[in-house]
């Protein structure tokens, strides 16, 4: 938590609070609006090359942030 804590980045939802129990531990995070990449692709069936450079160039410039501090991401999915 203390890592997500310290991350500032329009790309990634800043955490605000956790809390855990013996069977569980909920983070709170910014609402970030709109549809996550996942509802986007099934809705939208086709895409320019200008459309997959955007969404790839942000993918790439949150994970050279993620591992300019040393962070690696185990989980990336659309969702």
């Amino acid at each position: 938590m203390d890592i997500l804590s310290h991350l500032y980045d329009s790309n990634i939802p800043r955490l605000h609070d956790a809390y855990e129990t013996d069977k569980m531990l909920a983070i709170v995070l910014d609402n970030i609006p709109g549809n996550n990449l996942l509802d986007n692709l099934l809705y939208r069936r086709t895409y320019t090359e200008h459309d997959v450079s955007l969404i790839i160039r942000n993918l790439v410039d949150t994970l050279k942030h993620l591992h300019s501090r040393n962070i690696a991401h185990l989980d990336i999915k659309p969702d």
